[in-house]
């Protein structure tokens, strides 16, 4: 999964559209600036006037996370890079350089923040590799763990809410208020399964299993959400 943000980009431009059922319309949401890079996940207000997404302009930046009215009548950008982004980047990329004896390397090893959720009490929970993490099995490309982090809905007051060692990602709301997201973890298991769900609370206490943590087949549970109506039934791909 981490490859996607890492390396596996080289299409851009695109765009997020209001398609509507009554007539068969769709509305750009994204401005102009925003339609010549590459948008990841999004997520829509509960009053259904606004959508937060992650965005990604050109090779050598990181995902960024905004937000715009459906009606595309204004957007914003909601987190940038951390001031030491830059030094991040000449720091790690000039250790890594050693290890592809000299060749090119196109990730720069920037920090990433993805896959944002609105949360009940008007702050985002997304996905951020600022924690400076690397996946165990990937040691050359630092920075491939995303784990919870949330914001107010201005961008203010961000805060980690997990301390994974392996990646996290597609945080959504379930019935109740939780944060539902991936996580994977070797933990009693394989290097390669199992990529399951859990649950925490948007004060980061709370963390629990949901489902799949001691299954091999689906080997992964992403992008869940919960049935509305239901508080202990579940969709994932």
């Amino acid at each position: 999964y981490y490859t996607d943000y890492i390396d596996g980009f080289d299409k851009y431009g695109g765009g997020l559209r209001a398609f509507s059922l009554r007539d068969g319309k769709a509305v750009e949401i994204t401005p102009p600036p925003l339609r010549k890079g590459i948008i990841g996940r999004y997520d829509l207000i509960f009053g259904a006037d606004r959508v937060v997404f992650d965005y990604k302009e050109r090779d050598g930046e990181g995902f960024r996370i905004y937000e715009a009215a459906v009606d595309g009548s204004s957007w914003r950008p909601v987190t940038f890079p951390p001031p030491d982004e830059q030094e991040l980047i000449r720091k790690y990329r000039a250790r890594n350089l050693d290890f592809w004896a000299g060749k090119p390397i196109r990730y720069t090893h920037h920090t990433d923040d993805m896959h944002p959720a609105y949360l009940p009490d008007g702050g985002i929970v997304f996905v951020s590799t600022r924690c400076q993490y690397a996946i165990l099995c990937d040691g050359p490309d630092v920075f491939t763990t995303s784990v919870l982090y949330r914001m107010n809905a201005d961008g203010s007051g961000m805060k980690r809410l997990t301390n994974s060692a392996v990646s996290e990602s597609a945080p959504s709301i379930t019935n109740d208020g939780r944060i539902l997201y991936t996580r994977w973890e070797y933990v009693d298991k394989g290097a390669v399964s199992v990529k399951c769900l859990w649950a925490v609370n948007p004060d980061g206490t709370g963390c629990v299993e949901i489902f799949g943590n001691d299954i091999d087949f689906p080997d992964t549970c992403n992008v869940g959400r919960a049935i509305p109506g239901f508080d202990n039934l579940y969709v994932y791909i």
